[in-house]
């Protein structure tokens, strides 16, 4: 079957070069080349779930960075350890407890808990606080932890916190997003093997915003589908 919307982009693409190499519009080689760079290296949210809550209705999408991604490694990871540093509220009404719960529904890879990580960071004299680190600092100690709680890789989920959006040239009503962003780092290699951002959307903006601790709820749980899932280690 021959595909007219691929034959007819060719086409036009053929066209415009020979009317620029007729001397014409000489300019509009970069501008062309410049556009294709620009879509290819466009990364597209994935697939949007429907979360439906007594706060109404969420949106969860993630983006990962396959072009980064780590197949082999990610799938010969037998223990995970979940960093604790996840959230901005306690752990009892989320973060990275509720994460790693998440997590161990599977018994395919054990899972490390936060809890662990952080009797042996005080055993080791350091510190889970990675924003102020750099990226070889931040390898230095998860590698180290890693060994040390013998975990073949290290997950990092980050809040990077909210966003509003508001269409001043429609009807629709804002939106509340929050925004997170996941990393494994093998704990051999010291490379991160598996990236993704997370993006959570409430409509109706921040005066409808659900309860934060029902927000840490949907986002541990749809990060650790979308994770295990990632690594092989699903169901």
């Amino acid at each position: 079957m021959i595909d007219f919307l691929s034959l007819k982009g060719k086409m036009v693409v053929v066209g415009f070069i020979s009317f620029v190499l007729s001397g014409c519009v000489a300019v509009a080689i970069p501008l062309l080349v410049a556009g294709a760079a620009i879509q290819v290296g466009v990364v597209a949210w994935g697939v949007t779930k429907i979360v439906q809550t007594s706060h109404g209705k969420f949106e969860v999408a993630f983006k990962d960075d396959e072009l980064n991604a780590n197949q082999e490694a990610l799938q010969n990871i037998s223990q995970l350890g979940i960093w604790p540093s996840f959230g901005k509220v306690t752990v009892e009404a989320g973060g990275t407890a509720l994460l790693a719960q998440k997590l161990q529904k599977t018994e395919k890879i054990k899972i490390i808990t936060p809890h662990t990580i952080d009797n042996a960071l005080k055993e080791n004299g350091m510190t889970n606080i990675t924003e102020h680190m750099t990226e070889s600092e931040k390898v230095a100690v998860f590698k180290k932890i890693g060994e040390f709680i013998k975990a073949d890789g290290i997950m990092l989920a980050h809040d990077e916190g909210t966003s509003r959006s508001q269409n001043t040239f429609s009807f629709k009503a804002s939106e509340y997003r929050r925004h997170f962003s996941v990393k494994v780092y093998s704990v051999e290699s010291g490379k991160t093997i598996y990236r993704t951002e997370v993006r959570l959307v409430q409509k109706g903006g921040e005066a409808n915003k659900a309860p934060e601790s029902e927000i840490q709820k949907i986002v541990a749980t749809e990060i650790a589908n979308h994770v295990l899932e990632a690594i092989g280690k699903a169901g």
